[in-house]
């Protein structure tokens, strides 16, 4: 081969590697991944059912008491029970914690109102390296499901209906309630894309699932930590039928507004 050929050869190679070079820089990465926490504030809900006599004791009471005899019970504080009060629990059954009374609910998740914080992962071997671009924006709302009580006792109910007697309790906090992680093919983050559905009741609204374009993501607690901020309680008679145990999202109605969101400028 003579050098003059040997030449030839060289720059067919360097135009080759040229031509990849100016491909790979103008391709977008086909991955790209994001990190979705709530503001830090939520905490966690139990809904249980307690005895009839326990809530007919304390429905009209200050719930600041009510509070105080159940973390009494708890924490076998007799300066804090009420001797008055009746068994919280039917049959005999033992009281052993608020959280523990959660037949109906037990969640923990942040507050629906909560704005919402995206950074984007760029540190392959750490999902939780901190970006100075994080960005702030409120997640759709989706839907809703309902778990309310009534105040006082129906003196005359439906047949149809199914009223039991309910504690609810929830402890405000102040932290971490779990993480979402969302994957793109290369495309910016979307606030828009990202929906939320929440559980309504007495005691305030909590995001219990989360989506990005209409794909619900799984939440992760791997540095889910809080602490707390204080109590709220409540004692009343839900009707069962009213209950709202599921989302339904399969419809396409559900997604109506997520949609005409998704089109406003």
């Amino acid at each position: 081969m003579t050098e003059e050929e040997e030449k030839k050869i060289i720059d067919e190679i360097c135009e080759i590697t040229a031509s990849f070079l100016d491909i790979y820089e103008r391709k977008p990465m086909t991955k790209r991944k994001f990190r979705v926490v709530g503001e830090r504030y939520g905490g966690e809900l139990t809904v249980g059912t307690v005895s009839a006599d326990f809530v007919r004791y304390w429905q009209d009471k200050d719930t600041d008491d009510l509070q105080q005899h159940l973390l009494g019970l708890e924490w076998q504080d007799e300066d804090n029970i009420d001797s008055d009060s009746p068994p919280v629990l039917d049959d005999g059954e033992e009281f052993v914690a608020w959280n523990e009374v959660d037949d109906l609910e037990h969640l923990t998740g942040y507050a629906a109102d909560s704005k919402f914080i995206v950074s984007e992962v760029t540190d392959r071997n750490d999902d939780w390296a901190y970006d100075e671009n994080e960005i702030e924006f409120s997640p759709f709302p989706l839907n809703s499901r309902e778990c309310y009580a009534d105040e006082t006792e129906p003196e005359d109910p439906p047949e149809d209906s199914e009223y039991i007697p309910v504690l609810m309790w929830y402890s405000a906090e102040k932290g971490n309630f779990g993480t979402w992680f969302v994957e793109t093919d290369g495309e910016d983050f979307n606030p828009k894309k990202f929906a939320i559905s929440y559980i309504e009741t007495n005691l305030g609204e909590m995001v219990e699932l989360a989506y990005y374009d209409k794909v619900p993501i799984d939440c992760e607690y791997d540095f889910a930590e809080s602490v707390g901020k204080g109590y709220y309680a409540f004692v009343g008679w839900m009707n069962k039928k009213w209950h709202d145990t599921e989302y339904f999202i399969g419809n396409d109605n559900v997604w109506e507004g997520y949609e005409d969101n998704l089109r406003e400028e």
